[in-house]
């Protein structure tokens, strides 16, 4: 019975270390400290429909100051489906492309004051894109909204752009699917992780019998 034990216990722990390559958290944490665009982070995720008994899905946002930053500052995000990346940013005659509101752009009535330091979107219509800024005061590590949640309403493949001007910051930004952490990629390759456990299982049954017919010829070996 102390064998059998054993080997159920061996069979488990494959099982488990099985499982455990596939379950994975989609969270970021981004650290920047010069002033630069985030490079786009995006990932699929599916609609409540799309799961049955699934949660609401959602991106959110969260923003720190790190303890070196030593003054008031903002950091712009924009969360969208990725078809709608063609309408981030504001073209000009001269070639060239504004993706962030300032001065100049409110002057061009291109974004209105309440806007400056958010992402440009062209035309009425935003699509998917969700633009927001989060303001903090770094001197005494308080801020005003330094968190938001964008709500995914369909299954699609969206993206996160950021974008700050001259402080130090932690971002923890979370891609939160309907059935929890699992990236949407691996999502479909569930039945196929299945069946591999079920002839990890099968495997595992088939050595544990032969080991208790034949061990006798086994324990000199061991």
């Amino acid at each position: 019975m102390t064998k059998l034990s054993r080997w159920l216990s061996l069979v488990s722990f494959v099982l488990v270390s099985l499982c455990a390559t596939v379950i994975e958290a989609v969270t970021e944490y981004l650290s920047y400290s010069a002033a630069e665009a985030i490079p786009a982070r995006c990932y699929g995720v599916y609609a409540k429909s799309a799961i049955p008994h699934g949660v609401d899905p959602f991106i959110s946002v969260n923003v720190q100051p790190l303890s070196n930053a030593t003054k008031e500052t903002s950091v712009a995000f924009a969360l969208f489906e990725w078809h709608d990346i063609t309408k981030i940013g504001h073209s000009h005659g001269d070639g060239g492309t504004s993706y962030i509101c300032d001065d100049t752009e409110v002057e061009l009535k291109d974004c209105s004051e309440s806007q400056k330091g958010e992402f440009l979107v062209t035309g009425d219509d935003k699509g998917s894109i969700d633009t927001f800024r989060l303001d903090f005061n770094a001197s005494d590590k308080k801020g005003t909204n330094l968190s938001h949640k964008y709500e995914i309403q369909k299954t699609g493949y969206y993206c996160m752009l950021a974008y700050f001007s001259d402080e130090n910051f932690m971002a923890r930004v979370e891609w939160k699917n309907p059935y929890g952490e699992l990236p949407g990629s691996d999502y479909p390759k569930l039945p196929f992780y299945g069946l591999l456990s079920l002839v990890y299982l099968a495997i595992g049954v088939v050595w544990m019998i032969l080991s208790i017919l034949h061990w006798r010829e086994i324990l000199p070996v061991q």
